[in-house]
């Protein structure tokens, strides 16, 4: 596989996923963390995301990959409650 590092590519992925997950989720908060939200981030950062839901809703968040897939393959995840 072909590291991609386009900025512009990056962007639309993030937009893309951000919505997917608040859909998911009516209700749901999904925001950017560390470098890109910072401004800082280089053409290597990761997309670090903080995906806030309900307590009630929380049972469905481990379909987290299949809300992903809508956006393209998902590779790695790694999830911290």
């Amino acid at each position: 596989m072909t590291l991609e590092l386009d900025v512009t590519q990056r962007t639309r992925i993030v937009t893309a996923v951000v919505d997917a997950l608040q859909q998911a989720l009516p209700g749901s908060t999904c925001c950017l963390r560390g470098s890109l939200a910072a401004g800082s981030a280089d053409d290597y950062s990761d997309i670090d995301l903080q995906w806030t839901v309900a307590v009630a809703d929380f049972g469905a968040c481990r379909a987290l990959a299949t809300h992903l897939t809508r956006v393209g393959e998902v590779e790695a995840l790694r999830t911290v409650p």
